[in-house]
């Protein structure tokens, strides 16, 4: 809470009043925060083991870092907080005295100071400190040791033992060694096809369509090309055929698997330079056949993969399927499998998870315009899915690994995709490019200045629900909203305090609804509902604390007035900088659970989902935002969930409708999660929970249990997206 936000604001002697009070009350807790925090670091010396995350916060040793690039996160120096990381110095290494570390201090004057502490088979064996007066913004703060390190390996540790998490705190800026850190899945193998299953599977087809793969055979190496020729070749589906654009380079290759397949492979020699989506147009102009499949020339498909397409449409319609995929490097090893969500549109505006390999209706990619103006393959390919996505919605995702990408540098994506997609859409939406994630942000503006009404059940707890306040009063920027708090049986004088405070502060956009009755978060939610004069309804629990960005309400009204969408969430924060909340996926740990929960702030997660805005089947109530007609089109929240599960119902209930639901990665909440209601440990609230759990499998059933933007693979035990033991790739 900004005291100089307070003291900007005219109020009358009683509001002053007030506000002293309500200072008290911020300071007293402060205090009490500070005490509990510095209790905690006394008795358990809490420590965050950057290994774990594959962050570093030292970058350079005796080297000038001035030049360094990558990906790196802001991570808050709390009080008491140890930052563990190993470091390891090789026989050649020179003694090191100096590490290079990058700091921030917020922009304002920080007196507290960062110890660095090197340890050698537990003992300490080297230190340096460096106080916070000295430190610039966003600079590269130099640790001189008192005692040179020769080689061996060392623990180092980095604490600010001074900060207090308020004003006084400095900032270390922590980097990626890799970028795929999070991609990788351990346990996986690729296990090669039965050839003898594989041929009982294809007698088994009573329909069989046509495919034209697609290819051209430019600056790619031979190898490469000849590895992707033979993947076709070696297909159990018989029905297939290539057209393959060759330059002079590959024209050898070309030929000779020609002459091997004359009835199936066409060749277009091309010898001078002509734009690649042209020729991908004149190939999509030459095919006859019922489907093409789009594949880079250096990629491969596996043995199973045109039988598993024409499997899936002998079952079902689609216009577009896409598939699971791994990496394949030139050792034949497999790793990094993309196992990827069914259908998620929103997700496809941030970055193409559909990835490079799919299979379309061709009459539908003509319909939709073929190959446009994008001449590189991964634009090119990207553009085709949101085109054909736009002209149908019979799009079928097949979780088999049926495609092997090659391990090559990855581009940036190319921003004039997403910016063409939204121009399509005719909604003044634009796409930016962010580098740190390498995806889309897409940001559609606020159509219509809506009043948004902020809905915060409460009991007591004064300095949770003013920080709460507070937070939103200093960070949103958006001007039309009301807060509705639903004060379900108060008792303490302090929290009248604040209640009486804010409703002088904000006079009509602020009132408090009073029910004594018993805790239902179901039947609170409604009657704050009931009682706000907005079209867009904000859920939001008192425990919680808006971090950034400003314009974060802009930003979630932006997609919730889309015509499509149901709810649209944030990601919420445990207080140390863990994941509480970025998305629920229906059947993990039970009935259903926040995915990545306990994943670092600054990690990026399965597939980039933590950093990019994506599909989800329901968002937790304790920030959700929809609007008030889709909110009476379903009834509000059932009120015989009165605890859990009611915003999954509330969501699922909307999905049967027709919308779907979205996680904005960009804006964050902290969440003190359960202060007001506690925990789930006594007999009475068990027997509820299980009579909510009952309530939900007799509801939902099945479906439960098939998450559409959770894969199949994907464990059911735990939010950390690992492989499942299951599942046939692994071992």
């Amino acid at each position: 809470m900004s005291l100089r936000a307070f003291s900007q604001t005219s109020l009358n002697l009683f509001a002053q009043r007030k506000l002293a009070d309500v200072i008290q009350i911020y300071l007293q807790d402060a205090q009490h925060r500070l005490n509990r925090q510095l209790n905690q670091c006394a008795q358990h010396h809490k420590q965050v083991y950057l290994d774990d995350f594959g962050l570093i916060p030292v970058y350079s040793l005796q080297h000038n870092p001035a030049h360094f690039q990558g990906t790196q996160a802001p991570i808050p120096a709390l009080c008491g907080r140890i930052f563990s990381w190993r470091l390891q110095l090789d026989a050649t290494c020179l003694p090191i005295r100096e590490f290079f570390v990058q700091v921030g201090t917020g922009n304002r004057d920080n007196h507290c100071q960062l110890v660095l502490e090197i340890y050698q088979n537990n003992g300490l064996v080297a230190r340096a400190a460096l106080a916070g007066d000295n430190l610039q913004d966003n600079t590269w703060a130099k640790f001189t040791l008192d005692r040179a390190l020769s080689a061996g390996q060392y623990d180092c540790h980095l604490v600010s033992p001074d900060s207090d998490n308020g004003n006084n705190t400095l900032f270390l800026w922590l980097t990626f060694p890799e970028k795929t850190l999070d991609a990788k899945l351990e346990h996986y193998q690729y296990p090669e096809a039965d050839a003898e299953s594989l041929q009982q599977r294809l007698d088994t087809l009573r329909n069989t369509p046509q495919f034209s793969v697609l290819l051209l055979a430019l600056d790619k190496s031979s190898d490469y090309i000849t590895c992707c020729l033979e993947s076709i070749a070696k297909q159990i589906y018989p029905d297939w055929e290539i057209h393959l654009v060759h330059d002079e380079t590959h024209h050898a290759v070309s030929q000779a698997f020609a002459k091997r397949f004359p009835k199936q492979v066409y060749l277009y020699p091309q010898f001078r330079p002509i734009p690649h989506a042209h020729l991908y147009q004149q190939l999509l102009d030459a095919v006859h056949t019922d489907y093409v499949v789009l594949l880079p020339v250096e990629d491969m498909l596996g043995i199973d993969a045109l039988l598993a397409v024409a499997e899936l449409l002998e079952i079902q319609q689609a216009e577009m399927i896409y598939s699971d995929d791994d990496c394949i490097d030139n050792t034949g090893a497999h790793s990094a499998p993309a196992f990827k969500p069914d259908w998620s549109p929103d997700w496809l505006k941030s970055a193409n998870y559909c990835g490079n390999f799919a299979v379309y209706r061709t009459k539908t990619l003509q319909r939709a315009g073929g190959f446009s103006e994008f001449d590189d393959y991964p634009s090119l390919c990207w553009d085709v899915a949101l085109r054909v996505s736009e002209q149908t919605t019979e799009i079928a995702h097949i979780p088999q690994i049926l495609h092997h990408r090659r391990l090559v540098e990855t581009p940036l994506p190319n921003v004039k995709v997403v910016q063409s997609a939204l121009d399509r859409e005719n909604l003044a939406a634009y796409a930016q490019l962010d580098e740190a994630t390498q995806s889309v942000r897409v940001r559609y503006p606020v159509k219509a200045q809506s009043l948004v009404s902020i809905i915060i059940p409460t009991r007591d707890l004064a300095p949770v629900l003013l920080r709460c306040l507070s937070s939103l009063q200093q960070f949103t920027q958006y001007p039309h909203w009301e807060i509705v708090v639903v004060d379900n049986g108060s008792i303490e004088a302090t929290t009248q305090t604040i209640l009486n405070y804010y409703q002088i502060l904000w006079g009509e956009r602020f009132q408090v609804v009073r029910d004594d009755g018993e805790f239902n978060f179901s039947r609170l939610v409604n009657r704050g509902v009931q009682a706000a004069r907005g079209d867009y309804i904000l859920l939001l629990n008192n425990d919680t604390e808006l971090l950034n960005p400003k314009n974060w309400l802009e930003l979630m009204l932006g997609y919730a007035q889309l015509p499509y969408m149901g709810c649209v969430g944030a990601k919420l924060l445990y207080g140390d900088d863990t994941i509480q909340h970025a998305g629920v996926l229906c059947g993990v740990g039970g009935l259903a659970n926040h995915g990545h929960r306990y994943f670092h702030v600054s990690q990026q997660g399965y597939l980039n989902r933590l950093a990019v805005v994506s599909n989800y089947s329901a968002v937790t109530g304790a920030c959700l935002l929809v609007s008030r007609e889709h909110w009476q089109q379903v009834g509000g929240f059932d009120e015989q969930l009165a605890v859990a599960f009611n915003d999954v119902d509330f969501c699922l209930k909307l999905s049967a409708l027709g919308f779907r639901h979205v996680v904005l990665p960009q804006v964050l909440f902290y969440h003190h999660e359960s202060r007001s209601r506690g925990l789930e440990i006594t007999p009475e609230k068990q027997q509820r929970l299980a009579q909510e759990q009952s309530l939900m499998q007799q509801r939902w059933g099945a479906s439960l249990q098939q998450d559409p933007f959770y894969n199949p693979h994907l464990t059911r035990t735990g939010e950390d997206f690992a492989l499942a033991e299951s599942s046939p790739y692994y071992i």
